[in-house]
């Protein structure tokens, strides 16, 4: 061995030996990545190696495998939220018990099963409107906690996109140090950093030969070089849903690629999502449960039957069809019955309903078939409210049977249920949550029991099936999750098939299938989040392999170099001494 051979070996030593030294004092740290010193021979001569040179350091992860991981992380971070989000819902329809929403459906129908058997009973009458006010009181309930978790998704989701801008701010900086030098420990730092970031959103990191480094999210460049698109979540004014939008005009809400936490939050929060979805069956439940009852309840005999108020004075020649106001009347036919004091109906007046029908129209038609009966008493339409429609009898009572028309429901006739605009929901009308009796209060016995064929008919209603339809109408309707005819929708859910599968059904069913359903979609995506699990476990047991610091092994390459250094040493000591007793001799 000469000198120059030993140096090297020295200085060879030396590197691998803070290179250990680096592994082991970083052997905690998540960002850091082993790192591994490779060496080159210097070609010698015949008789003595020519020594050696450091090839380089490097960390030991493969490019390969690192976006393998991070594609993998990202799959199932969305998946994980997914399933954590859809147990918030499985939780509440179940610490709800299910049981108790379903008990005041049950009790709202026996109620009125009940009032068959004692019409006269001011107490049944009350339980009725008791029964129908808790039941409506539980559906408001089972809304306002789904807007309570769609809340707190909302929040969680803002919380991830400060945490991916934050990431993107740091990775942004690292960039720039990186133009200064190729620090490998700066390197592990990023590459930790996009793992982080493939937690919450799905990324693809591209790298040229050239240095360039950027990083694609959503089918955008959201990072190149030092320059970086901040996220954002953006309440949309028409859906009151979250948008995800980057560089605060992409919407990127509904791309394909959507991954990550942050996918997952926004499959459950946009508009379509999961809990819209839930949202708009608990409205489709909720509508055609008051729209049954109003429509058996308003062709109930009474002695004057008033609309609601409309805001504004009603046009009076304005077709009904066309008058936005009274937007959900079908064209078609309804029929309104007339009984004089203690007898059978004596006339009954089919109204035909069409584009060319006009309130002044329809006045007519009632009076004009009515003061030709023959017993010389009619009902007649009373326009005096100036912006509600009212029927009030003269001598005797009257009914209207809507059929398929909707106008009872429409102009507020004999409404059962009515809308609570502030709360956005249906409750028990108050004059009849003030006077019980009201409920049913004639005395006349013809009227008394034609009331007992409706009472009987709502309480029927407890085992009919019946089709579910949502409220959106006409120029309302934008939903693409909506199909239908004739100005009626019912929702095509996405998520919850069981509950709308095109048949009728009971009230109850249509409630289990949807409890079911949540319960479907929880054990569907914790099924999922599982196998994804597994094949993230064993792609990041294969990446631990190959950056993660063994203690051991590095303790024991320390002890190699350090010994490798000895020799140099050693060496160089020993020609040093050789030279010295030479010089001495000479």
């Amino acid at each position: 061995m000469n000198f120059d051979t030993a140096i090297s070996g020295l200085n060879a030593s030396r590197a691998a030996i803070e290179i250990a030294s680096h592994n082991i004092a970083n052997a905690e740290n998540e960002a850091h990545k082993k790192q591994t010193i490779s060496f080159n021979a210097i070609e010698g001569n015949n008789l003595v190696g020519g020594g050696v040179t450091i090839a380089g350091v490097s960390n030991s992860a493969s490019e390969f495998t690192v976006r393998l991981l991070q594609e993998k992380q990202s799959s199932v971070s969305y998946d994980a939220e997914f399933s954590s989000q859809a147990g918030f819902i499985e939780n509440y329809f179940n610490d709800l018990g299910n049981e108790r929403f379903m008990t005041s459906i049950s009790d709202f129908f026996n109620a009125f099963d009940d009032l068959k058997n004692g019409f006269d009973s001011t107490a049944n009458k009350s339980q009725v409107i008791t029964t129908a006010d808790t039941m409506m009181s539980n559906l408001n309930e089972i809304k306002m906690n789904i807007s309570s978790i769609r809340e707190q998704a909302e929040l969680k989701l803002n919380s991830d996109i400060k945490e991916v801008n934050n990431i993107l701010t740091s990775i942004s900086k690292i960039n720039s140090s990186l133009q200064q030098t190729q620090d490998l420990s700066l390197i592990d730092q990023r590459d930790y950093l996009e793992t982080k970031l493939s937690e919450k959103i799905g990324i693809k990191v591209s790298k040229t030969s050239e240095g360039g480094y950027s990083i694609l999210a959503n089918d955008q460049v959201i990072l190149r070089g030092t320059e970086y698109f901040e996220y954002s979540a953006v309440k949309d004014n028409d859906t009151g849903t979250e948008k995800l939008v980057l560089n605060e005009m992409v919407d990127i809400t509904n791309q394909k690629s959507n991954n990550g936490s942050i996918g997952g939050l926004i499959e459950f929060t946009k508009e379509n999502g999961v809990l819209s979805e839930i949202d708009e069956l608990l409205s489709t439940f909720e509508y055609t449960f008051v729209n049954e009852i109003n429509s058996i309840y308003s062709s109930k005999i009474s002695e004057d039957i008033s609309g609601k108020s409309f805001d504004g004075i009603l046009d009076h020649n304005q077709p009904l069809l066309d008058n936005p106001d009274f937007k959900g009347i079908q064209p078609g036919e309804f029929t309104i019955s007339y009984y004089p004091d203690n007898q059978e109906p004596s006339e009954t007046l089919t109204v035909h309903l069409d584009h060319t029908t006009t309130i002044s129209s329809l006045q007519g038609q009632i009076n004009d078939f009515f003061s030709a009966s023959k017993d010389g008493v009619n009902p007649y339409v009373d326009m005096d409210g100036i912006n509600s429609l009212n029927f009030e009898a003269k001598g005797g009572y009257l009914s209207i049977d809507e059929k398929d028309t909707n106008f009872n429901q429409i102009m507020g006739l004999n409404q059962f249920f009515v809308k609570d605009e502030m709360k956005d929901s249906y409750v028990v009308k108050d004059t009849l949550k003030s006077n019980p009796d009201s409920l049913y209060d004639l005395d006349n016995e013809v009227a008394s029991n034609a009331n007992l064929e409706n009472i009987e008919s709502i309480a029927d209603l407890k085992y009919q099936e019946v089709k579910f339809v949502s409220d959106v109408r006409y120029e309302d309707f934008q939903h693409t999750n909506y199909s239908g005819s004739d100005g009626v929708y019912c929702i095509e859910p996405k998520y919850f098939n069981t509950v709308l599968n095109g048949d009728s059904k009971t009230f109850e069913d249509f409630y289990q299938d949807l409890v079911m359903d949540v319960s479907i979609l929880k054990n569907a995506s914790d099924n999922k989040l599982e196998i994804g699990e597994v094949v993230l476990k064993t792609i990041q047991n294969e990446y631990n392999e190959m950056v993660k610091v063994d203690v051991d092994e590095e303790l024991a390459k320390l002890m190699e170099y350090q010994t490798a250094y000895q020799a140099n040493a050693k060496a160089i000591q020993t020609i040093n001494e050789a030279f010295d007793y030479i010089l001495q001799i000479l």
